[in-house]
Formats: structure tokens, sequence, C-alpha cells
């Protein structure tokens, strides 16, 4: 049975999906054809937990539990991940559709490696060959993550980098989508938070763009490689942003934004400055916030600046209009002047008036036959894996041509996730422990490791368990006064510090017998950590005391291979360690590259029985403090998923 099937309209077109439970919890704006009809704005580039964006069925405020903090605000909710898994709420319960044999039986974890080294390898790729054409571009893909990190000099006018990362991230969306379909590889890249998933896409991170390369051939990671190096020669020809810009509309509406905002004691003078581009970078409202950066405070103003940019390069080259200065100020310096002209006073705020209604849509061209053949292999393989009938796989496999390819994955894998295995023991709560037994070789001797996990709802909700069992084991089985125990998280998913910070889990401790401080920190780092400032990082052993008896690694990028060795490494190099928790986002790498059902996994790993049940049992208890049952739906789409060999496993990462 297939739940999602692509339909096509008379004229060859994708009819898109409607039906909201279907469509990914991180969202985008596709303009080409494609599978989901995702049309509202506001949910673009947001994840589910977004307080912009409700679970369908319900309010957005009953998506997010209190968890164990006393008292929680809006703003803590994505510090502490207290949010509720999709399938908690009937609309998703009813969609799921449970079937008796599993669609899909293959090695523990051998499809979630796959994938994984799939996505390190092209990001690697992207690297080397941009480093090879211009050794002075910021570019990494460090740890071997499965996304690459760039960034070019930041205007010093602009005081957020994030602004720079998101004009960036425009042209280099513009450019790879011309130079993807003069080359018939007809694949899009998408604005978008979220990354391990099927389509290229891209989000500002900080200083640096991220671009994720998604499911997709060496041909059109050459796309990629070129666009950077476009965007690069266009950023670098300042000359062509430096024009005087003159609007009357826009002058006289800033002049009544000033009268308005202005008191007695602070008054207001936003103005245009003599050049586009210091325009840009200058204040553009009363909180010294820059022109450009009303550009990016609505998702779909950002989307039409990328379709100004491509409409004005449909009739010619990308390399030719670089070539001609005229072509070059029409295509990429006037789509900005028209975005800034649309700013129009809004009450007594300022903001750019275009929506929806000014987005276009694009037909691709003749697609070309794309030879890469590992890519066709591993396309063939995993549409089995998932489920696609024979004709299918053997239709795109023959014709080599990528226009569909991502749609027809999306189907698939809606497909695989929507009919799970069908198991009458499963149960909300925690899932089963895995508890595991294996042997790690340390320096040459066998080291016997116990295993177990947990599923919690996210994986910010992970980190902040395993802070708080951290602490507690430390103060009962050590006796450390709380008031000496810090945490480092310098090599970490950016908000961990804050929330780790502001907004920990409260434990309760009885201080009967404080002892002089055997470990005064629990370091939390991220096993393929990519810095976002390019600057040199420290080696993650560094971050960890050698009296240090605890630590937690953030394990979602990484393979069981890179799980196992990492471990061998730890407790090689700092031996008194007892305990290693790992951390990882089930939204991300686990299910076939698709993104429908948040979780966070807690693993346990201990060099004895008695330690291990503590730290579990501790776990345990505080979601049963928090009421929190994680719901038994999703654990049976992760079931599934991991007969499927999409998910790490305990034995997998011991072995």
């Amino acid at each position: 049975m297939k739940i999602i099937q692509i339909k096509r309209s008379a004229s060859g077109t994708i009819k898109p999906v409607k039906e909201r439970v279907y469509l990914p919890r991180s969202e985008f704006h596709c303009r080409y054809p494609s599978l989901f009809d995702m049309t509202d704005p506001v949910r673009w580039s947001t994840y589910h937990r977004s307080d912009f964006k409700k679970i369908e069925g319900t309010t957005k405020d009953l998506f997010k539990f209190q968890g164990n903090q006393e008292s929680i605000t809006t703003g803590m909710y994505p510090k502490t991940g207290n949010f509720y898994n999709p399938f908690h709420f009937a609309r998703y319960k009813k969609a799921l559709k449970p079937v008796k044999k599993a669609l899909a039986i293959s090695e523990p974890a051998i499809w979630y490696d796959r994938l994984l080294e799939q996505q390190k390898n092209m990001a690697a790729y992207v690297v080397a060959q941009v480093n090879e054409r211009d050794p002075d571009i910021l570019i990494n893909a460090d740890n071997n993550y499965t996304c690459v990190l760039f960034s070019l000099p930041k205007p010093a006018g602009e005081k957020n980098p994030k602004v720079w990362s998101q004009f960036l991230s425009v042209y280099l969306i513009a450019f790879a989508n011309i130079l993807a379909d003069e080359r018939g590889i007809n694949i899009e890249m998408v604005h978008r938070s979220s990354f391990g998933c099927l389509r290229p896409s891209v989000a500002d991170c900080g200083e640096s763009v991220r671009v994720n390369l998604g499911l997709t051939p060496k041909p059109y990671a050459d796309c990629v490689i070129d666009a950077i190096m476009f965007l690069q020669k266009l950023v670098k020809n300042q000359n062509a942003f430096e024009i005087p810009f003159h609007s009357v509309a826009l002058t006289k509406t800033l002049k009544n934004y000033n009268k308005i905002k202005s008191t007695e004691t602070k008054p207001v003078d936003i103005q245009l400055k003599d050049t586009l581009w210091n325009t840009l970078w200058a204040p553009g409202d009363s909180s010294n916030k820059s022109f450009a950066s009303q550009i990016f405070r609505k998702s779909v103003v950002k989307e039409c600046l990328v379709d100004l940019i491509q409409n004005a390069c449909l009739d010619h080259p990308l390399e030719d209009i670089f070539q001609d200065k005229k072509a070059c100020n029409k295509a990429f310096i006037e789509p900005l002047k028209k975005v800034l002209q649309s700013i129009k006073l809004n009450g007594k705020s300022l903001s750019i008036q275009l929506d929806g209604d000014d987005l276009t849509s694009y037909e691709w061209g003749e697609a070309e036959k794309v030879l890469d053949d590992e890519f066709w292999t591993l396309v063939k393989e995993m549409a089995e894996l998932l489920g696609a009938t024979k004709k299918e796989v053997a239709t795109l496999v023959k014709e080599q041509k990528t226009e569909d390819l991502h749609s027809c994955f999306e189907a698939w894998v809606a497909n695989f996730i929507f009919q799970p295995k069908a198991d009458q023991s499963v149960e909300d709560g925690n899932g089963s422990d895995s508890d595991e037994e294996g042997e790690l070789e340390l320096k040459g001797e066998p080291q016997t490791i116990h295993a177990k996990k947990i599923i919690t709802a996210t994986g910010m909700r992970a980190i902040q368990l395993i802070h708080a069992v951290s602490r507690k084991y430390l103060h009962d089985t050590y006796q450390i006064d709380p008031l000496y125990l810090t945490f480092s998280a310098s090599q970490m998913y950016y908000e961990t510090d804050e929330a780790l910070s502001k907004h920990p889990i409260p434990v309760d401790y009885v201080h009967d017998k404080p002892k002089k401080r055997v470990q005064t920190n629990v370091a939390f780092f991220d096993v393929n950590h990519c810095n976002t400032t390019h600057e040199d990082m420290a080696d993650e052993i560094a971050l960890i005391d050698k009296k240090d008896r605890i630590c937690a690694i953030d394990v979602t990028s990484a393979t069981t291979r890179e799980i196992h060795e990492t471990l061998v490494r730890l407790y090689e190099e700092r031996p008194n360690l007892e305990i290693i928790l790992t951390i990882s986002s089930g939204l991300k790498n686990e299910q076939a590259m698709g993104d429908y059902n948040p979780y966070g996994t807690v693993r346990i790993f201990s060099k004895n029985r008695e330690s291990l049940d503590v730290i579990y049992d501790d776990l345990v208890e505080l979601e049963e403090q928090a009421g929190y049952l994680h719901p038994k739906e999703s654990h049976l789409i992760r079931k599934s998923a991991k007969l499927a060999g999409l998910t790490p496993t305990n034995a997998s990462i011991l072995c």
C-alpha cells in the first residue's frame, strides 16, 4: 500500500500533497515542481518546535511541556527541548498505518553509516575543490562533518554576522539553481533550517553559511563549487554595488518614519546613504538594525530576492552575465534596489511589502543524463530498501536523470515512515533500554563496556538530562559539592552553553559529606564539531581533565565507527573515565534523510554495571518527574528504521 503517491497533471507537473501531517517537520520553499504543498511563508525554514509553527490539530501552546524546571517561559523551550513529538497528537497518530511485515530489513546500522559517509564524502569533496581553486576562501567540513561551512569577508558596517550570511545564502541559492538548470542536472537548492535531508539546502549559521549537499551526485557538487566561486567573485567586485542609490518614495517613507519615532530626547534620523552598498549596511530603523536586515526578517522576502536574481539570469549563461557589466548590474544589483524600494510604513514600523503573490514558479529545462556510477548504485539500493517498485527503480536508474529524484524519495520516505511494523509490545515511555555488553580494546587489553539507552523528546532535552544526571552522579558517588561543578561546551551546538548555564534541570542534593573536588567540570563536545568562525579547535581530549569520571559527547553526525573510535580514545587517554554519555538528535540522519520523527537519544557507556544502572535509573526518574512519556508511535517508527539499518545501535557501536 502507498500512502503517498506521485500524481501528475495533464501537463506532467507533480500535483503537490496538501495534507499537512505528511509535510516535513522543517519546511522550505520550492520554486520548482515538488511533492509537498508548502505555501505558508511563516513556516518556511522553521523546525516543528518553533513557537511560530504549530503541530497540526492543536494550538502552539499544547505542543510544549514544562519538564523538570520549576517554572518556564516561552523563550526557554528551545533551551530545554521540552516539545512533544508530533505523534503525541491525534492527527499524527491516525496518519500512521502499521503493517504486519517490516517494509525493510538490513544489517544493523548499515544504512545509517552509508548515508552519513555519502554526505561526509560530498562535503569533503566540495571543500577540497574550493581550496584548490582559491586557498584564501574560508571553508571547512572539519571533523568529518556532513555539511560545508564557508564565509566571505563581512562588510564593516554590518554588525550582525547572521545578516551577512543570509545575504550570501540568497545569491548562493540563485547561482546553484541557475547552474543546475544550465547543466540539465535539475536539482533545486532551498533555504532550510535542518540538515541531513534529501534536498540540498542552505542555512545561515552565525558567521558562516551552512551547505547541506543532501542526496546528490558529484556533478551537482560541482554546481555548488562553481556557485561559491561565482559568489566570491561577486563579493570581491564591491564596485558593482557602489552605485548611487536614490528613491524619492523611500526617502519620503523614511522621513515619515523618523517623525513617528523621534522624541525630544532621542531623535531618529534614518536615511539612505550615497551608494547602494553603504545603504545596505547603514542603520535602517530606530533600533540601528541595517537596511539589509529588513530583507531577512520575513522568509518570503528572502525568497522573492532569490526569484528576482534568477529571473534576470534566464536568457544568458551565468558565466556570460559575469563578463558583461550591464547584465551583471541587471541580474545582481537591480533586484536589491527593487526589494529596498518595497520598504513601506506598516503602522509605526518599516517593513518590506512583498508576499507570496510576488513569488515565481519555475520549470526545469531539458534534463541531461548525470554520470556518477557510485551515486546511481546508492540510489538504486536505497530506493529498493524504502519499498519502491521494480518499475520505479528501473526507470530512475536507467534514465539517470535527477529532475524528480527528490520528489520520488520524499514519497518513498513518507510511505516508509507512516507504515512502521506493528508491535503490540511497544508502549509510551522511554523505549527499550537496549542493554548491551561488549569489549573495547584499550591499549591492547580488553575492557568490558556496558551500555543502555533511553529515548526522550528532543536532542536538546537529551543534553539537559545528561547534564542533570552527571551532576547527581558526581555528588552521590563522590560527594562533590555541586557548587564546585561546572560544565564546558565550547565545541557543541551553539545553544548548549546558554541552555545549561541559564536553564538547567534542578537536581536535589543532600550535602552531608562534601569532599574536596575530584571532578569540577562536566565536558561536552561534538564528535563532528565544525567551527563557524573557521578558527583552529582544541583537541577534544584536552577538554576533559585526567581526573574526570564522566563526560558527554554529541554523536548526531557520527558513524558507528567514529563513535567506537571516540570511545576507545577517551577511555585510553583518560583512564579515570567511568561513564561516557552520548547525545543524538533523531531528527537528523536516522530516518533515511527524512525528518518526520523528532526525538533525542541518550546512550550510556560504562566500565561497570552498577554505574550504568544508576545513571539509567536517574534518567528514567527525571522523565517520570516531568511526566513525559514519549509516544509509542514514535517508537514504532524508530524500531522500523532500526530494522532497516537506518539507526545506530549499542551493539553496532561496541563491535
